[in-house]
């Protein structure tokens, strides 16, 4: 203590947390850092910023910057951005609660921008972390803007309304390994006239990590409307993200690079070889927009790189073939892969659709096009497995459909090929035990070969095709029969679109209203004859996949889609539910009624649900028993409650028994009463069903022995009443000497007296029997003690209680005569229990008193009346 007064104040230079109210004291206090983990805290009204200066990091400084409920503003009329941070290769920064805030809107009705100025730089440090920050409304400069930067991770964070030349949201350096978790990135445009990406832009060897995140109207004037990942040599993965509204339109200073509406995968310089990997699990891509191919995603990695699309969902996806000069005629009204091996597992792709645009025919494949050039990015072999396609389409400019057309919702020019995935015997496989274990990525999948056949002619597919083994709704040449393959057939709705459907995954920067819930699609049920249902159980899953897009297990066999779901039909057997009437199927609930009904419970695989009500008609004389998965109940029985929906469906019968006739109750009374046959107690009254055992019980009466027992004391209820007699003797008592008391007191339910009390004397052992008095306006209730019994050598307290049932008028108060002492007030109610005595006690003991002294009372008093003769 006596040092640290000495020293006084820790100076900035010392402190490892320190809270700066404007950009000078921030400069002054990171400047001053010592090597090792800081603390700088931006105060909540930290002061606008004018021109930054450049802060400079010390060597091996691991600063944190945070916020304290803090938004950087920029002072009016000034450029440039907040702050701009310069390391040496040897630090680390975290920024965390603070929001960095331009002049213009986060949330824009037209183009993001307009007046430049903001966003936070760092250069030359190798580890970046974001948590809990938004950037938005900046303009000029990435909303964060990097240089130098091996790793960044980003979580719980927005990027609002920024615009720059490339990357509006974050500027990705080459060779960076980005993470972004739970982030927003809404409406943020990339104006530069190539490869820009609207929010995010990663180049060359860097690997790009998207989780549980949302990209909301985002923009490029190029490829990528949201992200744009340019001479990929390198990662992007995403998953469980959500991908609507983003664009890449035709503009001024771009026209024909105008491709991918969400997501633009470019190659390498095209001469070398291609190396990247992309990604794409359990994500929704919706209404996303590109002015020429791709509506939703173009991956042009090239051969030797790598493409993959699990558990998605695309729809409503347009591409416009709005390209000038035109190209071709690929399309892709959700995804256009050039000259790039794609392989699509367990994909729902509904109501995607490619324009003609300024191309000399109908653009190709609605929902996926695979296509290719004569030279460095030949067309590649799709591989399809557990998709379903369906309204998709390849329209007019008017939106007109094209009144024929073999490629509405498939265009591979390089053939197709089903998955098979099965394992490679013929590659060495190390299986000692140290070897690591084969994960999907490890593990070598063999597929068919393409049938070596030339094209017929130019754009026209190759001969094999075997999408139709487990996918749905694949044409890529051979017109599909929009009878059968339609939404309605295979949705149960012509208006189906992505929501929910009991999902739990949220992504998106839960600080905002922005988070969401990656959609998916339900398809109809099929059951044999009863329900027609394309996408349901089409073949055992893709190699690795046991989930859908939500999470859910499999169905067996798999169905077609991203989603998985299964059914539980219930079928009355005989009964009926008489009120219900055809239900189509809702996505949840199916009933058909021919002559009776039957029902359908659709859900998702594992999850839980409450068995259907018994049906309300049952068959004559018969009562409902349960389900049981065979008619005749040799199956698996099911009580009602909740159940389980499994994998592959279960169909359960009403169970039915005969019915038995109600079941009466039997009754037991028990007696209790002494050897003259006056009761010791009330009567005990037992109830049971007939047949049902009954126990009754012995008594033990203080005075009395048992003598006997009438009846049968433990035995089963019948149809006819029973009663069992418990006899009692009285014991034999020395007859006792003396004189007995018994006091009889008469009060209203309150415990006020309605008269004196009766007192009455006896030799001890002879019989005494009390009165039941009547009072006008008050009724009997009870009587607490013995009415009738035997004197003994102590009083005897016997109190009749009754309850007022009208009103009584008092009598008027009397002031008492001259010298006259009022009697007392009574301060309390009056026993009521022949333990409680009371006062009558009192006169009990004084009258016992008065006879031991030998006074002799004249006259008597007659049993019962209080009047003395």
């Amino acid at each position: 203590m006596l040092l640290a007064a000495m020293l006084g104040p820790v100076s900035p230079a010392l402190a490892a947390e320190t809270t700066v109210a404007n950009v000078a004291e921030l400069q002054s206090a990171v400047e001053a850092l010592p090597a090792g983990a800081a603390t700088v805290t931006l105060a909540s009204g930290f002061a606008p910023v004018g021109a930054p200066p450049v802060i400079v990091l010390p060597a091996g400084v691991q600063l944190t910057l945070a916020g304290d409920g803090t938004t950087v503003t920029k002072v009016e009329g000034t450029t440039g951005r907040h702050l701009d941070f310069r390391g040496d290769g040897s630090q680390t920064v975290t920024v965390t609660g603070i929001d960095f805030t331009g002049f213009n809107d986060p949330d824009p009705t037209g183009q993001a921008g307009g007046v430049p100025g903001g966003g936070l730089g760092i250069q030359n440090v190798p580890e970046v972390a974001v948590t809990q920050s938004t950037f938005a409304g900046i303009d000029g400069s990435a909303g964060l803007a990097l240089g130098g930067v091996k790793t960044l991770n980003v979580s719980d964070s927005s990027f609002l309304g920024n615009r720059a030349a490339a990357g509006a949201a974050v500027e990705l350096p080459v060779g960076i390994n980005a993470t972004f978790t739970r982030a927003t990135m809404h409406k943020n445009w990339g104006t530069q006239s190539g490869y820009s990406g609207g929010a995010l832009r990663a180049v060359g060897k860097s690997t790009l990590t998207i989780e549980n995140s949302v990209f909301t109207g985002n923009v490029s004037l190029t490829r990528g409307g949201a992200i744009s990942f340019h001479q990929m040599d390198g990662a992007l993965t995403v998953r469980d993200s959500v991908f609507t509204g983003n664009k890449v339109p035709l503009a001024a200073n771009n026209t024909t690079v105008n491709d991918g509406g969400a997501i633009a995968v470019n190659e390498r310089p095209i001469a070398e070889p291609q190396t990247g990997k992309t990604l794409i699990t359990g994500s929704t891509f919706s209404e996303n927009v590109a002015a020429d191919e791709g509506g939703a995603l173009l991956i042009q990695s090239g051969n030797g790189s790598s493409a993959v699309i699990q558990n998605s969902t695309f729809y409503a996806n347009r591409a416009e073939g709005k390209q000038t000069p035109l190209d071709d005629t690929s399309g892709g009204g959700a995804i256009e892969a050039f000259g790039t091996p794609l392989t699509l597992e367990h994909n729902t792709f509904v109501n995607n659709l490619v324009m003609r645009g300024t191309s000399f025919a109908f653009q190709r494949g609605g929902a996926v096009s695979a296509t290719g050039d004569n030279a460095y990015l030949k067309a590649q072999p799709l591989k399809l497995s557990h998709n379903l396609f369906v309204g998709n389409d390849s329209v007019n400019n008017d939106g007109a459909s094209a009144g024929t057309s073999s490629y509405r919702q498939v265009s591979a020019r390089g053939g197709i090929e089903a998955v098979v995935g099965v394992p490679d015997t013929e590659a060495a496989i190390d299986e000692s035990p140290d070897a690591p274990k084969l994960d999907r990525d490890g593990l070598e999948l063999k597929y068919p070969d393409l049938t070596e056949e030339e094209s017929k002619a130019e754009g026209e597919p190759l001969a094999l095709d075997l999408g139709g083994t487990t996918n749905i709704g694949v044409d890529n040449g051979t017109a599909i029969d929009l009878a059968e393959i339609n939404r309605i057939a295979v949705l149960g709705d012509d208006a189906a679109a992505p929501a929910p459907n009991g999902s739990t995954i949220v992504a998106g920067d839960a600080r905002t209203s922005s988070t969401q819930t990656p959609g998916t699609i339900r398809f109809h049920p099929g059951d044999g004859d009863l329900l027609k249902g394309v996408a349901d159980g089409v073949g055992p899953a893709a190699a690795g996949i046991v989930t859908d897009q939500r999470g859910f297990p499999v169905d067996e066999p798999a169905d077609a889609g991203a989603l998985q779901q299964a059914f539980i039909r219930y079928d009355p057997n005989g009964g009926d539910w008489e009120a219900l009437t055809e239900h189509a199927f809702d996505g949840a609930r199916i009933v058909q009624r021919d002559g009776t009904a039957l029902v359908w419970s659709v859900g998702p695989v594992g999850s839980e649900v409450t068995t259907e009500q018994a049906p309300t008609t049952a068959p004559t004389e018969k009562t409902f028993a349960g389900w049981n998965t065979a008619a005749d109940g040799s199956g698996e029985a099911y009580p009602a409650g909740s159940i389980t929906i499994p994998p592959g469906n279960l169909r359960l019968y009403a169970q039915w028994q005969e019915e038995e006739p109600p079941v009466e109750d039997g009754t037991v009374t028990v007696e209790y009463v002494d050897a003259d046959g006056a009761p010791l107690r009330d009567p005990i009254v037992l109830t049971g069903k007939v047949g049902d055992p009954y126990t009754t019980e012995k008594v033990v009466f203080e005075g009395y022995d048992l003598l006997r027992i009438e009846g049968v004391p433990n035995g089963t209820f019948g149809a006819e009443a029973v009663t069992v007699r418990y006899h009692y003797r009285a014991q034999d008592i020395t007859p006792p000497t003396g004189t007995g008391t018994v006091v009889s007191a008469y009060v209203d339910d309150a415990g006020k007296a309605l008269r004196s009390p009766i007192t009455q004397t006896g030799k001890v052992g002879e019989k005494y029997q009390t009165k039941r008095l009547s009072f006008s306006g008050y009724t009997f209730v009870r009587v607490d003690g013995k009415a009738t019994g035997n004197y003994a050598q102590t009083p005897i307290a016997v109190t009749y209680v009754y309850q007022k049932d009208g009103s009584v008028t008092p009598p008027p108060v009397v002031d008492p005569p001259e010298g006259k002492t009022p009697p007392a007030a009574t301060t309390g109610p009056l026993a009521t229990t022949g333990l409680n005595l009371g006062w009558p006690l009192v006169a009990a003991t004084g009258v016992a008193i008065l006879i031991a002294a030998g006074v002799f009372l004249l006259g008597r008093r007659r049993l019962g009346d209080g009047n003395a003769q």
